[in-house]
């Protein structure tokens, strides 16, 4: 006697995605965004980047350059249609060291 059993396997959808809310680079500079899928086990958990403004920061597969002067907003978003995305607003900025401090002149 043979029985047969079909078993169906649902996707499990993207229920977040978390990434930090703000970021600063220096124009030229990179750094990587890596964003945190929940949950653990979606089935599919490939996502989609962009950026508010390719003039102030470029991003591919989560690598950001800054490219200017600005704030844009980088954006990472779930290819399985769940329609769940996060955001980080990246500052591009020259950083100013300031004056330097002479030890020399202390008593």
């Amino acid at each position: 006697v043979y029985t047969s059993i079909q078993i169906q396997v649902k996707d499990r959808p993207v229920e977040s995605i978390t990434m930090p809310a703000t970021a600063f680079v220096q124009p030229g500079a990179i750094f990587t965004l890596t964003p945190t899928i929940e949950p653990f086990n979606a089935t599919k958990k490939t996502v989609t980047w962009s950026t508010s403004d390719k003039s102030v920061a470029t991003v591919s597969n989560g690598v950001v350059t800054g490219v200017a002067n600005g704030t844009a907003t980088i954006t990472c978003t779930a290819t399985d249609g769940s329609g769940k995305k996060a955001e980080c607003v990246v500052t591009v900025a020259n950083v100013s060291t300031g004056e330097d401090v002479g030890f020399d002149d202390w008593n």
